[in-house]
């Protein structure tokens, strides 16, 4: 009599047998199945296949759904979409589905059922327009290139505000060109391209020392005087480094008739200015010169009823130069009988520490029914409107 390890034992076998031979029977049924429909779980990329035969998934790839895949391009500074089509891209149907054929037939009918437990993708055939593509990557370079911004300071009311540089990128379209390719090859539709960091001029460095007022000097406001990105508020410096120099543009109507006077004012201003802090202007060319070994900024603006040239940088000297804000007008009416006429002053200080040292008178300005004198042989005083 069978004792009953012997039939423990048995019993085992039997079940091993019989599991394996569902384990056939279900794999030589799903394989017989795949030849006449696709699995469940298969892609041709993104585009979904499953249960269908093969000339539905034929037709199903040459069908519009094809038309509207995308291509998704990660830059640094977000992701964007391109249409596969527009890229000179099409999805081969006809050897994709080879393609899938040629797979599913080398798998063998245990294949078959372990298949089953994940997602199965197959990277479509795809063929390229290289000089299509070539091209809508350069316009995608053009579109979202963003160029370097320079360290950058704004003089608010009288106050410094330091902006730091930021790099800038630029595809690297050529080499996008490869990328792509590999990436749509292999089965996938979001490509990181490679880029070219861009870097700035000027970086903080070149203008942290910048700090202390150098110079400043006033012109007389004129209706025709320059009116443009240098007038507001919150005014960007022309940043100039040692052995550098920077335009500086005087945009006076050339028409009216004491244009040549203002365009001398403004020289003599700027000359002047340049000289206190250490620079040289040549009027020829309108440059605005550093021979020396630290940067400078020149700020233009509107103050009041003049203009302000300043010019910022690093003053090795421990001398402060700040000017009031404050026009001191003479306590008299410009209407009253025998009065003189209120005159606007402008002063600049000099300070060490917060100790006054002196003060120095720049400049006059008179209302504008006065702004020039007379003399007796006729011509026009031009120092009631200059500097004292």
């Amino acid at each position: 009599m069978m004792n009953y390890q012997t039939r423990v034992y048995l019993v085992s076998l039997l079940l091993i047998v019989g599991l394996v031979v569902t384990v056939l029977v279900a794999s030589l049924a799903l394989a017989k199945r795949d030849a006449s429909v696709y699995p469940s779980n298969l892609y041709a990329g993104p585009v979904y296949l499953g249960h269908l035969t093969r000339a539905e998934a034929l037709q199903k790839l040459e069908e519009s759904i094809t038309e509207s895949l995308e291509v998704t391009c990660v830059l640094s500074h977000g992701d964007f979409p391109m249409k596969l089509r527009d890229m000179g891209v099409q999805l081969n149907a006809e050897a994709t589905i080879k393609k899938i054929d040629a797979i599913i037939e080398s798998w063998s009918p245990l294949h078959h059922t372990l298949h089953r437990g994940k997602k199965h993708i197959v990277a479509p055939v795809w063929e390229y327009d290289f000089d299509k593509m070539r091209q809508s990557l350069y316009n995608l370079a053009l579109s979202k290139h963003r160029p370097a911004v320079d360290a950058r300071l704004i003089l608010c009311g009288d106050q410094l505000v330091y902006y730091p540089e930021q790099e800038g990128t630029q595809i690297d379209a050529e080499m996008s060109v490869n990328i792509v390719t590999q990436f749509l090859n292999a089965g996938q539709l979001k490509v990181t391209l490679p880029e070219k960091p861009i870097t700035p001029t000027l970086i903080s460095i070149n203008t942290s020392r910048i700090q202390e007022l150098l110079s400043v000097r006033a012109v007389p406001d004129h209706e025709k005087f320059p009116t443009g990105e240098d007038t507001g508020w919150a005014v960007p410096g022309k940043i100039i480094l040692p052995g550098e120099s920077a335009y500086i543009n005087i945009s006076i109507d050339a028409s009216s008739e004491d244009a040549e006077a203002m365009v001398e004012l403004w020289h003599q201003a700027l000359a002047r200015s340049a000289l206190d802090a250490g620079l040289v202007y040549e009027a020829g060319d309108m440059q605005m010169y550093n021979p020396g070994t630290e940067p400078v900024a020149v700020f233009i603006n509107r103050d009041h009823n003049s203009w302000l040239i300043r010019i910022y940088g690093h003053n090795e000297t421990g001398e402060k130069i700040t000017f009031s804000r404050t026009y001191t007008p003479l306590v008299t009416s410009s209407t009253g009988a025998g009065e003189k006429p209120r005159i606007q002053q402008l002063y600049r200080h000099e300070l060490k520490g917060d100790q006054l040292q002196a003060t120095e008178l720049l400049g006059e300005k008179l209302p504008s029914h006065m702004a020039h004198s007379t003399e007796p042989d006729g011509k026009v005083n031009q120092e009631a409107t200059v500097y004292k």
